[in-house]
């Protein structure tokens, strides 16, 4: 199942508050850092979803800089296993962020 940028955002945009965590331990940690761990500010949202089938799942989108607001990971992963991901940017973006 293909899960479209647009019918994405439609769905995960009004229903999903940004909720901001504490990110630290991950960024002062010794060794290789994942593109994720380097983003000390980034913005984590989840949503639970069912699919066509019936399967159920759970949708993450990251704002891996709020303060840009431009770059975005979107995860989905069904819980007996599977999922995609879309990396997304918006090519314009207002001065000053959001």
């Amino acid at each position: 199942m293909k899960l479209r940028t647009a019918a994405a955002w439609a769905f995960l945009v009004p229903l999903v508050g940004f909720a901001v965590r504490n990110q630290e331990a991950g960024r002062e940690a010794i060794g290789p850092k994942t593109i994720l761990e380097l983003q000390p500010y980034r913005e984590t949202s989840n949503l639970r979803v069912q699919g066509k089938q019936g399967q159920a799942g759970t949708v993450t989108l990251v704002n891996l800089n709020p303060r840009i607001n431009a770059w975005y990971l979107l995860d989905l992963k069904w819980d007996g296993g599977g999922g995609e991901r879309l990396i997304t940017w918006r090519t314009q973006t207002r001065a000053g962020g959001r």
